[in-house]
């Protein structure tokens, strides 16, 4: 995989980093049964463009 990995967080911080994926192939994933985690995902690229744990979400609030 290149880019940032599942885990990383995010590959995009700006407009131009997700500027760069317009018209590629971009979907919306879960892991996990229950889900642990999503993440938006840039097929074309195979990189993962924004990356969120359950557990995470859970400690910020």
């Amino acid at each position: 995989m290149t880019g940032k990995k599942k885990g990383d967080n995010v590959s995009v911080n700006s407009f131009e980093d997700l500027k760069a994926h317009a018209g590629h192939k971009i979907t919306c994933i879960t892991y996990g049964k229950p889900a642990e985690n999503a993440a938006v995902e840039c097929e074309t690229c195979n990189e993962v463009l924004l990356d969120f744990d359950k557990n995470k979400e859970k400690e910020r609030r």
